[in-house]
This record gives C-alpha cells, structure tokens and sequence, in this order.
C-alpha cells in the first residue's frame, strides 16, 4: 500500500497493508535487508494494516495504524527488536493517513479518510490542525517551509 525511498540508507520501505508487513529494500541490488511485522513488536502496541511507513533522522520508523476504525500514529525503535517509542492516539478514519517527522521535532499526521491534518509535539499536544469539509480526505501531504504566491 506504500513505497517509500530514504536516500541516506539507499533504500526502500514497502509496506503490505494486508499482510501487516513492512520490507526494506537495497536499491541496488533488490535484496530485502529487513522484514519488519506487527507480530515481532516485543515492547508496546503492533500495528494493524499499516499505512506509509517512512524512517525518521533518528533511523526510527514512523506509520500510520488503522486499528478499530481509528488511525493511530507510531514510531518504532529498531535497533533491538521492535519496540514502540511513540504513539499518537487515534482518531475515527479507516483508510489511508502518513507521519513525517519535522525538523522541529514535531510531528506531521495526515488522518487520511478522516480529512483531518496535525502537527503534534513529542507530548502530543496540538500545534495546529486543518479538517477538510464533509466527504474530502487527503492522500499525500507535504509540508513546505516556503509560501507560494500566483
């Protein structure tokens, strides 16, 4: 349901919604580096049909879970197993949704079929928040520095 490149590790994460799998992948070569599933998380909450799953600057790895019908966001510590070292909780959306760590620290949480965009700071407090009208919903956000003008 993603695919993700991170230039600083030359690679790709391809997450499998369905399936609850998260694979890194060597550019170069094709060759899967690490498989990643909710089953292995051994401290914290797993995920369920996770969504854009992405590596922070700290090499953490941030996505999106849909779990009884709300989007959660997490962060996952990788270095000795799977551990959850940070959560967001949820709001009603069943679909879609990413995270992005911002260079503040913050972070982004697009809630996807909820049509509601966050920043949040690492206690989870809001920041600001954006809610599409009725029936709207966001695929892919980006957050710019810089104002555009036509």
């Amino acid at each position: 349901n993603a695919l993700s490149y991170h230039p600083g590790r030359d690679s790709y994460l391809l997450s499998l919604g369905h399936l609850e799998v998260i694979y890194e992948i060597d550019r170069s070569s094709g060759d899967v580096l690490q498989r990643f599933s909710a089953d292995q998380v051994i401290s914290g909450s797993g995920w369920t049909f996770q969504h854009d799953p992405n590596w922070t600057q700290d090499e953490t790895l941030l996505l999106v879970s849909h779990e009884d019908g709300a989007t959660w966001a997490r962060e996952y510590s990788v270095d000795s197993g799977l551990q959850e070292v940070w959560s967001q909780p949820g709001i009603e959306s069943g679909f879609l949704g990413q995270t992005r760590r911002l260079s503040n620290g913050n972070t982004l949480i697009n809630y996807g079929g909820k049509g509601v965009i966050r920043e949040v700071t690492p206690d989870g407090d809001i920041v600001w928040e954006i809610e599409a009208a009725l029936g709207s919903w966001f695929g892919n956000v980006v957050l710019t520095d810089a104002l555009f003008s036509l």
